[in-house]
């Protein structure tokens, strides 16, 4: 018997705790030839960047752990070959491991190298819109009237990606009437068919889909994880995770309508929903993150004790959903 769905994933917005990198001094000590270097923020490129990237620029500096990312970016020295900021000096600045800092961060640098920000000639940038103003108002429109048919920020790495199990299998057409089943085969058949042949992860299946209407399922489950062997729960992990990403959908597996930013997010972050939820370790912090309504020390209690690893599938699926879902999944 196919059983449905007992519960959905959803894409919190999350706050995360601690500092991952740094801000250091740039490759240099600020001096060369016995005269200071021009730090960034005086420099004409850095006003120009400064100027066209205003709005990024003051969302950064409103946004929690996202000015000192500025203050680092500000202080670099200006690289004289090309008259922009040296990158290894901002590649040194810290970005707190906080999704909303993260994207900030990423706005501002993303605005600077490949937005309104290439329009700074001083840069050593070099665009066919006539330069200055001109410049920078053509490179604002193109830049929104691309919004609309924006690929996924990772789009661009998946042609050279690693081949993912739970996202890339190749399933030939379901001849089943059930739907949820017809589903299964028609999009996560190799790990339907990895789990039907174990049959102690079939056993894994039915412990975890009782938990659905227990009390405290998340309890349920994770005994139903302590009793079983370490390979089965991973098979169980990965056909329930495909499921979630292609068949949640209530005409198919799920039980319920799927809310418009989990949609959205499973619709753009295929790869990394599949790098978290189909890791145990990852899956448990996702479910105790997401009753914390995004208060940081719930988040940090939730995240005490989780491997590097665990922590960066954890943000990089978040951060997927927020780049790739602003207005389905506001912060």
């Amino acid at each position: 018997m196919h059983r449905r769905l007992s519960y959905s994933v959803t894409v919190s917005a999350v706050v995360l705790a601690g500092v991952v990198a740094a801000c250091t001094a740039g490759t240099s000590d600020g001096v060369d030839d016995g005269s200071r270097q021009t730090p960034y923020y005086q420099s004409d490129c850095g006003i120009c960047v400064k100027a066209a990237c205003a709005d990024v620029f003051r969302e950064c500096d409103a946004t929690k752990d996202c000015r000192a990312y500025l203050d680092c970016l500000e202080s670099c020295p200006v690289d004289k070959a090309t008259g922009d900021v040296e990158a290894a000096c901002v590649a040194k600045c810290p970005v707190a491991d906080r999704p909303e800092t993260i994207l900030a961060t990423r706005r501002v640098a993303q605005c600077r190298t490949e937005g309104v920000g290439l329009a700074c000639t001083s840069c050593g940038t070099s665009v066919d819109a006539g330069g200055g103003a001109d410049a920078i108002a053509t490179l604002a429109d193109a830049d929104a009237n691309a919004n609309a048919d924006a690929p996924s920020p990772t789009s661009d790495a998946d042609a050279a990606r690693p081949k993912n199990p739970i996202v890339d299998q190749v399933c030939a057409p379901s001849t089943a009437s059930e739907t949820c089943q017809s589903c299964e085969e028609t999009s996560c058949c190799d790990t339907r068919a990895a789990c039907v042949a174990s049959a102690d992860c079939q056993a894994v299946s039915s412990c975890a889909s009782a938990c659905a209407t227990d009390p405290a399922p998340d309890t349920c489950e994770a005994v139903c994880f302590e009793n079983a062997p370490a390979p089965a729960v991973a098979l169980h992990l990965a056909r329930f995770t495909c499921l979630q990403l292609y068949c949640a959908d209530p005409t198919a597996c799920g039980t319920a309508p799927v809310p418009a930013c989990t949609a959205c997010a499973l619709s753009h972050c295929q790869n990394e929903f599949a790098n978290c939820y189909g890791d145990r370790a990852c899956r448990k912090v996702a479910a105790c993150a997401n009753k914390c309504n995004a208060e940081a020390t719930c988040v940090d209690t939730c995240l005490a004790g989780a491997p590097d690893a665990v922590r960066q599938a954890f943000v990089d699926y978040n951060v997927c959903g927020q780049l790739s879902c602003p207005a389905e999944c506001p912060m």
